[in-house]
């Protein structure tokens, strides 16, 4: 009984530290074959990629939008609020 409470009480708390025999079985253990991992690393860079991609278009068409009401306020002859979108562009 007293075991089994240890036991839980190890996988409640999670491990603390790596023992050295755990380090020895993990040398030997076998691990996925490369080209299962080779398939999810490709797979993560281009979910990255597409992301990143999203993200870009995102920030060029907020870039496009200020520009424009830059251009709108300087025409109505309103500089402050012209600075005040440039400033927000400058920082993107």
């Amino acid at each position: 009984m007293s075991g089994s409470l240890s036991e839980f009480n190890k996988t409640w708390n999670g491990k603390q530290e790596v023992s050295i025999s755990e380090k020895i079985k993990s040398m030997f253990k076998q691990q996925q074959p490369l080209r299962h991992r080779l398939i999810m690393a490709n797979y993560k860079v281009k979910s990255m990629v597409s992301r990143l991609d999203v993200y870009v278009s995102r920030m060029q068409e907020r870039d496009r939008v200020l520009f424009e009401r830059v251009v709108e306020a300087q025409m109505s002859k309103d500089s402050a609020r012209a600075a005040m979108y440039a400033n927000e562009i400058a920082e993107i």
